[in-house]
């Protein structure tokens, strides 16, 4: 039984991709620990990025229709295939949480200081929920006006920027340790492209399914732009300097004066930061919402969603308890850690259901 028979189409896919990926990676952008060499390890990473989505595509290909709860249940069997499919809803949860961190994190040292951590959460949380419950159609429509409106944005800042761009900070070329850039390649595969796993609980509601690879591509090629730009004004800003500041993307736009009329427009940055987190954690917890119902057979994950997302919530309140901890978790432990969701458990079920010739011909699936 369907529990979500809404539907997007190919370009509401493509707007929602892009504003996951963006989400917290708006402020955080891929590579900065590549220092100025940061713009070579964002396009490592958009490769990598192709790849998993390459398999994500193939994995849902061969079982149209089918989120990922359904087809581990196919190829593992209702046991392992549940233990499998809760492993990776918990993944779900755990990547919810952190951007609600990083939510909270931002709001609380650059706006509201004196606000009460759990009024932050609490508030943007019930708009949230509210998103999810109204169906991913909603969401995904949402993501047209946003990502359109971020993009206008984002080349407004870039243009009021563009100035105060040093090429000499980029300098000198290649001059950092290969394994170095690798690493900070791999960490913006991971974060944010590798996370796009979490559409294995979307794709199913795409109307046109011979469009998903195209469209997630587009999405993804739209990202690796934007965060390409994105370095490229941060790096050529900053500096060596960028790497003292927790939020370089939003430092470097204080740094904007225009006749010191057009000054102090690093909000622009910080509003783009909270839509796209909006759009981020709204898929994770559609996700968890949607495959805790599959797997207890529920009628609806509609009344899921708030006692999840207050719970996302809470965990987002004490996943850390500073701010380093959190940059410490993402550059070290978080690369390694999303690894086996990101890309071992849907190869792994992907060759499976290839050995066991999965789906076998005359398959409901429904």
């Amino acid at each position: 039984m369907k529990l979500e028979r809404g539907k997007i189409n190919g370009l509401e896919l493509t707007t929602l991709i892009a504003g996951f990926l963006f989400g917290s990676a708006v402020l955080l952008f891929p590579g900065q620990w590549a220092e100025h060499e940061g713009w070579i390890a964002i396009l490592g990473g958009v490769a990598e990025g192709f790849v998993f989505m390459l398999l994500y595509a193939a994995l849902m290909s061969r079982f149209p229709g089918k989120n990922f709860v359904e087809i581990a249940k196919e190829v593992y069997g209702p046991f392992f295939g549940s233990l499998v499919a809760l492993a990776f809803i918990g993944y779900l949860f755990h990547l919810g949480s952190l951007v609600v961190t990083d939510y909270h994190d931002f709001i609380k040292l650059t706006m509201l200081v004196q606000t009460p951590s759990s009024m932050i959460v609490l508030v943007n949380c019930l708009v949230i929920i509210y998103g999810v419950k109204k169906g991913i159609e909603v969401i995904a429509r949402c993501s047209q006006g946003m990502v359109t409106l971020l993009c206008v944005f984002y080349l407004m800042i870039f243009g009021m920027l563009s100035m105060q761009i040093k090429w000499t900070n980029f300098q000198p070329f290649f001059s950092l340790p290969v394994t170095k850039v690798l690493w900070a390649a791999h960490m913006a595969g991971s974060f944010p492209f590798g996370e796009t796993v979490a559409f294995l609980m979307v794709f199913p509601t795409l109307n046109k399914p011979e469009e998903l690879l195209n469209r997630s591509l587009k999405a993804l090629f739209l990202a690796g732009i934007y965060f390409f730009i994105g370095s490229i004004r941060t790096i050529g800003v900053l500096g060596d300097t960028a790497r003292l500041f927790l939020y370089s993307g939003f430092q470097s736009g204080r740094l904007i004066n225009i006749a010191n009329v057009f000054t102090r427009l690093e909000i622009i940055i910080g509003v783009n930061f909270l839509i796209m987190g909006f759009l981020k954690i709204a898929v994770l917890l559609y996700g968890c919402a949607l495959g805790i119902a599959q797997l207890f057979n529920l009628k609806s994950y509609s009344p899921l969603v708030l006692p999840l997302g207050l719970l996302m919530g809470m965990l987002g309140m004490i996943n850390f308890s500073m701010v380093s901890e959190n940059f410490e978790f993402s550059s070290l432990v978080y690369p390694v850690f999303a690894f086996p969701f990101q890309v071992i458990i849907p190869l792994t079920t992907l060759v499976v259901a290839l050995i066991r010739k999965l789906p076998k011909k005359g398959d409901d699936d429904n």
